[in-house]
């Protein structure tokens, strides 16, 4: 498992979104994704924009992480779950900070830092 919160395209965490620590997870978020990024909403896309822009929160954001887990595992098919998350939350942008905080876990996400690590 890992929880993810959101970030936004200034790297920083959307009030809105989840902070540990976490009634069954202390250490959460674990890590942190973008989110306000055009996939269902926006111009010429299935969602349209009458409503809102953009896909927001961390339920678009927990998708990018989930995504960058499937694409470690595509190109290292012999990757174990513990692996990919270890490899995940190595190679996430620490946004200049030491270690994990409350607010956007160990940082953002990044599938190329993934890629380089195991490569």
């Amino acid at each position: 498992m890992i929880t993810v919160a959101a970030v936004n395209h200034l790297r920083e965490r959307l009030g809105y979104s989840s902070q540990g620590p976490g009634g069954f997870e202390k250490l959460k978020p674990n890590l942190s994704a973008y989110t306000h990024y055009f996939g269902n909403f926006g111009p010429g896309r299935p969602g349209g924009t009458s409503v809102k822009p953009f896909d927001d929160g961390t339920s678009a954001a927990a998708p990018i992480a989930a995504d960058i887990a499937a694409l470690l595992l595509s190109a290292f098919p012999q990757l174990t779950p513990a692996q990919i998350k270890s490899t995940i939350l190595a190679s996430a942008d620490r946004l200049n900070m030491p270690g994990r905080n409350a607010e956007t876990g160990f940082g953002i996400v990044s599938a190329a830092a993934a890629y380089n690590i195991l490569k």
